[in-house]
């Protein structure tokens, strides 16, 4: 794909490198903690977002007009489809997060939706690689635009695979975050020889 593999490459690993660098779950921390930790990640993944869609716009932006045939495309779709990622980042960071509650149930319950959301989307880039993939297979076949269709499959290809790395990233982190507690997520307890003992329950 021209010079897309090195740049997927250099940028992705700029963006391990960010990741690795996100607070990892501590045990025993209090719900206060692991509200500031799940929120703040969520916003350190869209400041990431962000950071990409501006990196491809600003790179293929220039590009395109310098390229032609297929690679034009490609840089083409790049800024299409950052224009959107742009936008899901501006969106994340100026939304509110959910307010902070003590009732673990609830505290719990909204971190497990975004959690849910990573995993979900995570099967919808494997769609877009696939459909990218089908792109760049037609093309070899088409009469009609088939530098469009091989360039803009690749664009998709590669959107695609960063987004993969991004969800599933997100996601692991995040169930790592809440399967790291150690205080009670069920709110069970059950009386005791004094007072009351915790359960844990997942």
């Amino acid at each position: 794909m021209q010079r897309s593999g090195i740049h997927f490459i250099y940028i992705t690993g700029i963006w391990m490198f960010l990741l690795l660098a996100l607070p990892s779950g501590v045990h025993g921390q209090d719900a206060q903690s692991f509200y500031q930790k799940s929120t703040g990640t969520n916003q350190t993944a869209m400041w990431i977002l962000g950071s990409w869609a501006a990196g491809n716009m600003l790179i293929s932006g220039i590009a395109m007009g310098k390229t032609e045939r297929s690679t034009r495309y490609f840089h083409q779709m790049n800024v299409m489809w950052n224009t959107v990622n742009m936008g899901i980042a501006a969106f994340g960071l100026l939304s509110q997060a959910p307010e902070f509650t003590s009732h673990v149930p609830d505290l719990v319950a909204n971190h497990r939706k975004m959690e849910n959301l990573y995993l979900i989307n995570s099967g919808l880039d494997i769609l877009y690689i696939a459909g990218g993939a089908y792109m760049v297979h037609r093309s070899g076949n088409s009469t009609k635009r088939p530098e469009m269709l091989k360039g803009y499959g690749q664009s998709v290809m590669l959107q695609g695979g960063f987004l993969l790395v991004f969800d599933t990233a997100l996601w692991l982190i995040q169930r790592d975050l809440r399967l790291s507690q150690t205080w009670d997520l069920g709110m069970l307890s059950t009386p005791g020889f004094s007072g009351f003992q915790l359960t844990l329950s997942f």
